[in-house]
């Protein structure tokens, strides 16, 4: 076995910081807070069944100062959303008075090769929780499968079958060698899963994903007319596109709101010079006062091949 030392951490400040990066793109603190609480807070897409061991410490509601947040500062590499998760689950640990954050993206080399990388290491109460994140989007194909999966991501070599072993055989074992005053080992796992229109999915789900988690729909791009027209009150309805980072919550700037035929021009316009980048969308109603979304992936006519 494999050991080495660790060095203790005494104070947060002394912890390096993903968010300490040059300015590149500002957030608004509605949108912060908004994207925030889905990280925190929206459903796991994987069940309790597949964590081993306890739950992450519970915090009922976010720190009130996450809303009270100024325009924050993006920088080289967050626009990714996998980073700009990691982003803000690190804001919400170091917000908690009485959890320390002792790891954060710490890399494991062993004989000069990265072998993996801890996401966060953090103490809270007696115990030392090695937490791993994800934020994944998956499609599912109801008639085929892709790289033996029917839950495929929007790269098509991605699958729900394939994180989830890599994640819980993998990733959250490396610290019982390179970090072993760690006690409680947890998957920290937020996305949505897309089915096409009028598809409620398999009878049973994948082992190990959630029944709650987050449902959206998905469509070739050539299928938006057919989609727009089926809708039952086609000039009722509102869209946002969502920008990357920003796949998390629902957009909330009413400003970029879009008609049935706005969004078409814009699907045929952004596919036309990028015909490889799905679109994120959220659907509202605009006749409601408190307009519940529903997310929509415009995909590809091409894709998964």
């Amino acid at each position: 076995m494999v050991s080495c030392p660790i060095q203790k951490v005494e104070t947060r400040r002394k912890v390096p910081s993903v968010s300490g990066l040059p300015p590149q793109q500002t957030i608004t603190s509605a949108q912060f807070a908004a994207d925030l609480l889905w990280a925190v807070a929206s459903p796991s897409l994987i069940t309790a069944a597949a964590i081993t061991e306890c739950r992450l410490p519970e915090r009922p509601t976010l720190d009130d100062r996450a809303a009270d947040c100024g325009p924050r500062s993006l920088g080289p590499g967050d626009h990714r959303v996998g980073r700009y998760f990691e982003r803000l689950i690190e804001h919400h640990i170091r917000q908690q008075p009485d959890w320390e954050l002792l790891h954060c993206g710490r890399q494991i080399e062993e004989a000069g090769r990265t072998v993996g990388e801890l996401d966060f290491v953090f103490r809270s109460g007696g115990d030392v929780y090695h937490v791993e994140t994800a934020v994944k989007f998956y499609l599912y194909l109801p008639d085929r499968t892709c790289g033996g999966s029917q839950f495929v991501g929007p790269n098509s070599r991605d699958n729900f079958e394939t994180k989830l072993q890599r994640l819980l055989t993998h990733q959250l074992p490396l610290s019982r060698i390179w970090q072993p005053e760690v006690t409680i080992r947890q998957p920290h796992v937020k996305g949505i899963i897309f089915y096409p229109v009028d598809d409620a999915g398999p009878d049973n789900l994948l082992e190990g994903m959630s029944p709650d988690h987050q449902r959206g729909v998905w469509f070739p791009a050539a299928h938006l007319p057919e989609f727009l027209a089926r809708r039952p009150d086609p000039q009722r309805a509102l869209f946002h596109i969502h920008g990357k980072p920003h796949w998390l919550a629902t957009p909330t700037d009413s400003n970029t709101a879009l008609t049935g035929v706005q969004l078409t021009e814009a699907v045929r316009r952004h596919f036309q010079t990028s015909p490889d980048r799905p679109l994120m969308i959220s659907q509202f109603d605009s006749a409601q006062d408190n307009p519940h979304s529903r997310r929509l992936f415009c995909m590809p006519d091409h894709w998964p091949d």
